[in-house]
């Protein structure tokens, strides 16, 4: 009978245990609720024209670059601040296009 209580005692300060851990956890996430920000570009559009130029228009909140790649080519953009269009050169319609902003990495299709 007294291991019986023991067994009892133990399963209900591991069950406190747990329940304080998760009101810990759910204490800090809504203390730092709305505090995590970040800045991130976003691709517009990628459009392929039939002289060899991949039409790319990038909207950014801050100045920075961005490093595009895709199969047969790469070219590094200086991205501003608002929306603005960048035209490359390549030599081929390329499927896919991989844009590297420092803190994102996006992949886009190119559009139809």
């Amino acid at each position: 009978m007294p291991s019986l209580d023991l067994l009892s005692q133990v399963l209900f300060v591991g069950l406190m245990a747990m329940f304080l851990y998760v009101l810990y956890r759910r204490f800090i996430a809504m203390m730092m609720r709305g505090r995590n920000q970040g800045v991130y570009a976003r691709v517009v559009s990628c459009t392929w024209s039939d002289e060899g130029h991949i039409g790319v228009t990038i909207e950014a909140q801050e100045v920075g670059s961005c490093h595009v790649e895709w199969e047969g080519g790469e070219s590094k953009l200086d991205v501003t601040k608002g929306t603005h269009k960048h035209n490359m050169k390549a030599a081929s319609r390329p499927e896919m296009l991989k844009f590297d902003f420092g803190n994102q990495v996006v992949r886009r299709r190119m559009d139809v």
